[in-house]
């Protein structure tokens, strides 16, 4: 399943992830943390080092029933990206 992220404190700021192991995230958690911390470092270098994910990051993934959060953590602050609600017609 797709779903539609914006990140918090940056205006505009979308992205989609493709292929969200809905459901499957326990035996997916760690191919999926790779490819978001990938995506972080090569699309985005700027939040990567202005956070200090380097440094020993962490990324943390909150599934509760009404949204999704994907919260990398690193030395100098945190980069959180919350699951936006698509209606369409």
């Amino acid at each position: 399943m797709d779903i539609l992220f914006q990140a918090q404190g940056y205006e505009g700021f979308l992205i989609l992830v493709k292929d969200y192991p809905i459901g499957q995230l326990g035996k997916e958690t760690n191919r999926f943390i790779d490819r978001l911390v990938s995506w972080l470092h090569k699309e985005r270098p700027d939040i990567y080092w202005d956070i200090e994910f380097h440094e020993g990051g962490t990324v943390t993934i909150d599934e509760s029933e009404d949204d999704k959060e994907i919260r990398f953590r690193g030395d100098n602050g945190i980069f959180t990206l919350t699951e936006v609600e698509v209606n369409s017609l």
